[in-house]
């Protein structure tokens, strides 16, 4: 048990500090943090759905909660698109990646609708359609790397 606790908490930990690493955008909140929760979601579904809904807070903290309640929805969401993610890399890479930048940087934005109406979604949905690409790609490649030099033995 400690050991599941002490996964999630390293990788919770880096989606804190990758929140930093943000991407331009009209929003202060599109950022690295969801790495994390996608490369151990390729480990562990679970365990990368909770990292990913923690690292959504840690961003949406220190981008001074842009979308206030919605927040919770949206980590919400995080949670299952890293989950389904995760669950989809198991069967096949190249579906996984697709459907997970069409649900985090697609379907993911119409959480917020109602504060930043459709146009607004529209104007974000660029950059969180490339944010999503580098962060699932980034935990792609260092999924990769792990394996390759039997870091993790997945």
């Amino acid at each position: 048990m400690s050991k599941k606790i002490s996964l999630i908490g390293i990788f919770t930990a880096l989606a804190f500090i990758l929140s930093f690493l943000k991407f331009p955008s009209p929003v202060g909140s599109i950022a690295l943090d969801s790495m994390p929760g996608f490369l151990l979601s390729i480990i562990n579904p679970l365990y990368g759905g909770i990292a990913s809904l923690l690292g959504h807070f840690f961003t949406s903290w220190n981008s001074g909660f842009y979308f206030q309640l919605y927040h919770i929805p949206l980590a919400l969401a995080m949670f299952a698109i890293t989950y389904i993610f995760g669950k989809l890399y198991q069967k096949n890479k190249i579906i996984s990646i697709l459907i997970g930048v069409i649900l985090n940087g697609i379907v993911s934005p119409f959480i917020v609708v109602k504060i930043i109406t459709f146009k607004g979604v529209l104007g974000i949905m660029p950059m969180l359609i490339v944010a999503s690409i580098v962060n699932i790609l980034l935990a792609v490649i260092i999924y990769s790397m792990l394996k390759k030099y039997n870091i993790i033995k997945k």
